[in-house]
């Protein structure tokens, strides 16, 4: 990029500005797709204000990137794992997505490893060897297109002998919830709050037997709050 364009301040942040402007109609057409436009205007409203994203929009790296394809991912991940489509182009979505996560940042193994646990968990509550199947398939060749990096990976994940940091504790991973608000305690209560209830209503509506299409899928979407963010701080420990 820096070759071809050149390597003034704006230049170089550019590539991260665009990705987060595209991720406000990214998100909104997978809120849109799955639940309703109403949900789609939230999802982009809250996008286009979040402060996570506007910062990393300014930043020089990778992050950006990442959270466009997040966007894009989790409308394919809907309908692949969710829904079960068996369309030829949501799977290539739902795979080079996986792929492009896979190889912006690490993380993006740790979202995709998240969405293995909430597959399985699908797969439990609705048996069905056609999703079983498909959802596997989409998986493997997904992570398949990331092998030529993984001898790289490895390096990077043995050559590391002293960490610049120190161990953390839980007000740490209290801290990762209050960058994720803004720092705002007030938003992060209130977060916090939302899941809750809206975890619970989920799941004793599970319990019961009675969810539907969209109820399953906002269940998903409330995991990949959770496990992400648990797994770095489960490996940071260890």
């Amino acid at each position: 990029w820096m070759l071809a364009f050149g390597q003034s301040d704006f230049i170089i942040r550019l590539p991260s500005a665009l990705a987060g402007i595209a991720a406000i109609p990214a998100i909104y057409k997978t809120g849109k797709d799955h639940f309703s436009i109403t949900a789609g205007l939230i999802a982009a409203t809250l996008m286009a204000t979040s402060y996570q994203a506007i910062y990393y929009s300014q930043e020089a790296r990778a992050y950006s990137m990442l959270l466009l394809m997040v966007c894009l991912h989790c409308g394919f991940l809907l309908r692949v794992i969710m829904d079960g489509s068996t369309r030829n182009r949501d799977r290539a979505g739902f795979i080079l997505t996986a792929a492009a996560l896979l190889y912006l940042h690490y993380a993006g193994a740790v979202l995709i490893f998240s969405e293995g646990l909430i597959f399985l968990l699908h797969f439990l509550c609705k048996p069905s060897r056609d999703r079983f199947v498909n959802g596997t398939l989409v998986l493997s060749l997904g992570v398949a297109l990331y092998a030529p990096w993984l001898p790289v990976m490895y390096k990077h994940a043995t050559s590391i002998t002293a960490y610049w940091s120190p161990k953390p504790g839980w007000l740490e991973f209290r801290a990762v919830w209050e960058f994720l608000a803004g720092r705002d305690q007030t938003v992060l209560a209130g977060m916090a709050a939302l899941v809750a209830l809206c975890c619970g209503f989920l799941i004793v509506r599970a319990a019961l037997a009675k969810t539907d299409g969209a109820d399953r899928k906002a269940f998903a979407l409330l995991l990949l709050l959770v496990f992400p963010v648990a797994i770095f701080f489960a490996k940071s420990i260890f």
